[in-house]
């Protein structure tokens, strides 16, 4: 399976960076059989939604929505790296979400929250709309907690500030897809 891991914040300086890196490092480690690949939504760079058309239609006009188009259609899965900023997740994941429709449909997707409480809002709540598109929504979370002192200066983190694991992550992805 060809799983992406979208980084889920544009922030200069953002903390997605070091989680998604730790991320592909662990997932290498038990998981030889699928691949994984970051998306920075920074790199990728989608203005503020701006087709003239509803993504169910597939009828997109712009360049940068049939690229991320794509993008999306040739991933299998996804586990998303999300923030959350006062209580709820960061925009420019979902305003990545609304581009499209069917790309997404069917496909399973996890989460690595951090912040202050691991991001549980801010899963809670995209986990209700990616459901609402028919993603499969995994029942395995990872937590970080204290994300500002969970990475040292070489991109080691506190495990004593996780919750959660890869493991649980990969049996259940491998299992749904």
């Amino acid at each position: 399976m060809n799983i992406k891991i979208i980084l889920s914040t544009t922030r200069p300086g953002k903390a997605s960076t070091k989680v998604g890196n730790w991320a592909i490092q662990e997932l290498k480690k038990i998981d030889t059989k699928n691949t994984y690949e970051i998306i920075d939504l920074s790199k990728i760079n989608l203005p503020f939604f701006d087709e003239m058309d509803s993504p169910r239609n597939d009828n997109y006009k712009n360049e940068h929505t049939k690229k991320w188009s794509e993008t999306i259609k040739g991933s299998d899965g996804f586990i998303i790296v999300l923030a959350e900023y006062n209580g709820g997740y960061p925009a420019p994941i979902k305003n990545a979400i609304d581009y499209l429709y069917w790309e997404w449909r069917d496909k399973p997707v996890g989460f690595i929250g951090y912040g202050g409480s691991g991001a549980r809002s801010s899963i809670r709540q995209l986990s209700e709309i990616l459901t609402k598109i028919k993603m499969r929504v995994l029942e395995s979370k990872i937590h970080i907690s204290k994300v500002w002192n969970a990475f040292d200066d070489e991109g080691n983190i506190n495990e004593e500030l996780v919750e959660g694991g890869f493991a649980d992550l990969v049996k259940e992805m491998n299992g749904v897809v």
